[in-house]
């Protein structure tokens, strides 16, 4: 694996998520992708993971209580895109139409974090780093290995993140309709349409774990109490692809032979 020490503004560099029980989710991540787990605890309790691969961090996981995972929708990792400047960011997402989630979070010298509701309803974040990169690997089996966002509404989420983060969207056909790449320099996110065979979704960043072995995956996802989707689909440039879910309900993509961000 090659360890990154920087993210390219405007690309993706962590996930995130919160659970009820981080004691079975550290358990149920630890099983599926062998991460490490460094359980850390604040002066005030509250308690933060940190997934490691080879010691250096690939993902976070925070302790959240029943209210808050009630107040949560849709349950997701929640994508970070790397950014010089978060405050300003923030600012250029409100004006076009976006809407800021909670209170910008800075850990000095750190990291700066922030969260935004974007104009079709998905969350994404932004993550200004200090000594704190994000992952120090990505697009490697057991890390994030794309992004992509679920919308009723891919033309108009294509127009936002181009103005806020200079993407360029370049529509591809697939074998489930078209897909639209951000590209700032290497391909960097996508966007799917939300259709009606999808049932009752909401408008979501979708987290994509790279895997060297698919079907062996969702079988360790099953047996450790998650749910795994009943249909896999492929993505151009990438391999099959499907949605599962953790024992506490938190959404996530599984990829196969996943190429870097």
């Amino acid at each position: 694996m090659i360890e990154l020490v920087v993210h390219p503004p405007g690309t993706f560099c962590f996930i995130e998520a919160g659970t009820p029980d981080i004691e079975s989710s550290n358990g149920f991540y630890a099983g599926v992708f062998g991460w490490e787990v460094d359980d850390r605890s604040s002066s005030d309790g509250a308690r933060y993971t940190r997934f490691l691969i080879s010691g250096r961090p690939v993902a976070g996981l925070y302790e959240i209580s029943s209210e808050q995972e009630a107040a949560v929708t849709p349950a997701q990792w929640l994508s970070y895109v790397s950014v010089v400047d978060a405050a300003a960011t923030l600012a250029k997402a409100i004006e076009l139409e976006a809407t800021a989630l909670g209170e910008m979070v800075e850990v000095p010298d750190v990291v700066t974090v922030a969260e935004f509701v974007d104009p079709e309803g998905a969350i994404c974040g932004l993550w200004q780093p200090g000594s704190y990169v994000g992952a120090n690997f990505v697009g490697e089996p057991g890390t994030l290995a794309w992004v992509d966002v679920l919308t009723a509404n891919p033309i108009g989420a294509a127009a936002f993140y181009s103005r806020l983060f200079d993407w360029t969207f370049e529509a591809e056909e697939t074998g489930s309709g078209i897909y639209r790449s951000g590209k700032g320099g290497n391909p960097v996110a996508g966007a799917t349409t939300i259709t009606p065979e999808m049932g009752d979704v909401l408008p979501a960043w979708r987290a994509h774990v790279g895997v060297t072995d698919l079907d062996r995956t969702r079988t360790k996802i099953s047996d450790l109490g998650g749910s795994v989707g009943l249909e896999t689909t492929p993505v151009a440039g990438f391999g099959r692809r499907i949605t599962v879910k953790d024992p506490a309900g938190i959404s996530f993509m599984l990829i196969e032979a996943a190429q870097s961000l």
